[in-house]
C-alpha cells in the first residue's frame, strides 16, 4: 500500500514539474521567448525585402541586361552588314549564328548558318570554345576559296560567342607574290649578266693581257740590254693586272661554286679571308656536301658574302664561324660572329646601308624557297640562320 502511495506521488511530482518547465518555457519571462520572437521577425522581413526588393531589382537588371545585349547585337548586326568584308559569329561548338552579306563570299551556292566553321577553314585547329571563355583574340592568315585574308577572331565571354573578321588582302597578296617573282627574276637576271661579263672579262681582256706579256718576252732579249729594270716593271704590272682581272671574274662569278659547289666555294671564300685579315674565320660541314640547283648554290653564296663582308667591316669581332649542316630534308647555314653586335629590330627598321643588306639577304633566300634569320644582342655577338628545305631527289 504504501508503494502505491510513493508511486502516485512520484507521478503528480514528475507532472507538475513538466508543467511547471512548460509554463517557464512559455512565460513572458523567459528570454528564449524573445529570442525567437526576433527570429521570426527577423526571419519575415528578410522575405519581405527579398520578396518586394531584391527580386525586382534583380529582374529589372536581368531585362536591362537582355535589353543592353539584344541592342548591341543590332547595332553590331547593322555595321556588320555596311562592312564590305565577311564577318561571322559562332557559337562555342563553332557553329555560325549570324552572318552579313559579304560573308556569302566565303563558300560559293552554301548556306552558312548553322554550319561548323571547321567547313569554311577546312581545318579544326582552332579552339574556339576556349577563345570565347577566356575573351581571347587571334589572328591568322587562311587561304578561302581562291582569296587570302587575315582572320581575326575575337571571343565574347558575355555572349558565349565569338566575333570572326575576314580582312580581305587579295590584291595586296597578289602584288607581293608578283614582286617576289620580278625580284627572283632581276637576281637571277643579275646573275646571268655577271656569269656572262666574267667570261667575257676571261676571254677577252684576259687572253689579251697573255698575248700582250707573251709578245713583251719575246722582246726580252732586245730589251733586256738597254733597261732591264722597265722590262721586269711592265712584266710585273701585266702580271698584277691579270691577277686583279682574276679576282675581279672570280667575284663576278666564282669558278669553284660552278666546278665544285657551295662547300668548298664557301671554305675557299674563308681562307681568302684569312690570307689578308686579322679577324679569322672557321668552316666546319655536318653531313655531306651535295649539289643543289646553281641558281640556289648562288644566292646562298652571295648571302654568305654578304654577312663575311659586313662581319668584317661592322662588327669589330675577333672571330667568326660558318657552319654547313645536311639534314635529311634541308640545308642549315648557321653564321656567328662574336663582335659587337645591335638591336635586331631597330636595324632591320632603320634606313642605311646595312638595313638594306638585311632586306636583300632576306629577298634572296625567299626567292629560292628558304628562311633566313638575324639573332643579335647588342655586345654579344651576331647569328645568322639560312634553312633552305629540299627533296630527295635533291631539287629544292
Amino acid at each position: 500500500m504504501s508503494l502505491i502511495k510513493l508511486d502516485l506521488h512520484l507521478t503528480l511530482y514528475v507532472q507538475y514539474e513538466i508543467e511547471k518547465f512548460i509554463d517557464l518555457i512559455f512565460s513572458l519571462e523567459n528570454p528564449l521567448i524573445y529570442l525567437i520572437l526576433f527570429l521570426l521577425i527577423f526571419s519575415a522581413l528578410l522575405i519581405l525585402y527579398k520578396t518586394n526588393i531584391i527580386t525586382p531589382l534583380r529582374k529589372e537588371y536581368e531585362s536591362e541586361k537582355s535589353r543592353l545585349i539584344e541592342k548591341h547585337i543590332k547595332e553590331m548586326a547593322l555595321f556588320a552588314e555596311l562592312d564590305p568584308n565577311p564577318l561571322l559569329r559562332v557559337d562555342k561548338k563553332g557553329e555560325i549564328i549570324s552572318k552579313n552579306s559579304a560573308a556569302n563570299l566565303l563558300i560559293d551556292d552554301e548556306e552558312l548558318i548553322g554550319k561548323n566553321l571547321s567547313g569554311v577553314f577546312g581545318d579544326n585547329e582552332i579552339e574556339i570554345e576556349s577563345i570565347i571563355e577566356n575573351d581571347l583574340s587571334i589572328s591568322l592568315n587562311k587561304k578561302i576559296n581562291n582569296r587570302f585574308y587575315i582572320v581575326i577572331i575575337k571571343g565574347i565571354a558575355e555572349f558565349d560567342a565569338a566575333q570572326i573578321y575576314f580582312n580581305d588582302v587579295t590584291t595586296k597578296e597578289i602584288a607581293e607574290t608578283k614582286l617576289r617573282e620580278y625580284q627572283k627574276q632581276f637576281a637571277n637576271k643579275v646573275e646571268e649578266d655577271r656569269k656572262s661579263f666574267a667570261k667575257e672579262l676571261h676571254d677577252g681582256i684576259g687572253q689579251d693581257l697573255s698575248f700582250v706579256r707573251l709578245s713583251i718576252q719575246s722582246l726580252q732579249k732586245y730589251i733586256a740590254e738597254y733597261d732591264s729594270n722597265s722590262f721586269e716593271n711592265t712584266i710585273y704590272s701585266i702580271d698584277k693586272m691579270s691577277d686583279n682581272l682574276r679576282s675581279i671574274c672570280n667575284e663576278l662569278r666564282p669558278r669553284i661554286l660552278e666546278e665544285e659547289g657551295l662547300g668548298p666555294a664557301i671554305s675557299t671564300l674563308v681562307n681568302d679571308n684569312n690570307k689578308v685579315n686579322s679577324l679569322k674565320g672557321n668552316v666546319s660541314f655536318v653531313g655531306s656536301l651535295i649539289r643543289i640547283p646553281p641558281i640556289c648554290e648562288i644566292n646562298i653564296f652571295r648571302v654568305v658574302q654578304e654577312a663575311v663582308n659586313n662581319i668584317i667591316k661592322h662588327s669589330n669581332a675577333n672571330e667568326f664561324t660558318i657552319q654547313l649542316v645536311n639534314n635529311d630534308d634541308s640545308i642549315l647555314i648557321v653564321i656567328t660572329d662574336d663582335g659587337i653586335g645591335f638591336e635586331t629590330e631597330k636595324k632591320q627598321c632603320s634606313a642605311g646601308n646595312k638595313s638594306f643588306g638585311f632586306t636583300t639577304m632576306k629577298e634572296r633566300i625567299e626567292s629560292i624557297g628558304g628562311n633566313i634569320n638575324f639573332e643579335s644582342r647588342k655586345n654579344d655577338g651576331t647569328t645568322i640562320i639560312i634553312n633552305l628545305p629540299y627533296k630527295v631527289d635533291n631539287e629544292v
